[in-house]
């Protein structure tokens, strides 16, 4: 377990010589590279909404350069909106989804 000092110190040493290793020569190099995009949260309050009623978005993404949530547009990987929801009075429901994408693998979560 990484609880114990020894193997503790161990895991850092091996972590920090794969990540200068893995980083050497590179301008830059996002963890989000070769993973699968994960969306980790997303919720909308309230979630009975009339027209003219303000709605709260709060989303969490990881492994994703490119998200877009319906309505807003896009967003960064991780945050909270607010908006005034409008137009719903000849509509029952109203749909909305987020887009997270990982680019350099060209995948996609919805």
């Amino acid at each position: 377990m990484l609880s114990k000092p020894d193997l503790r110190t161990t895991y850092n040493k091996k972590y920090e010589k794969f990540r200068q290793s893995s980083t050497a020569g590179k301008r830059e190099s996002p963890s989000y590279n070769n993973f699968y995009p994960v969306i980790e949260q997303l919720t909308v309050s309230p979630s009975k909404i009339y027209d003219g009623d303000e709605v709260e978005f709060s989303w969490n993404v990881f492994n994703a350069d490119s998200i877009q949530i319906e309505k807003i547009g896009n967003v960064p990987a991780k945050g909270k909106k607010r908006i005034k929801i409008s137009g719903l009075r000849s509509a029952k429901s109203i749909r909305i989804s987020l887009t997270a994408t990982n680019t350099r693998i060209e995948k996609s979560e919805k």
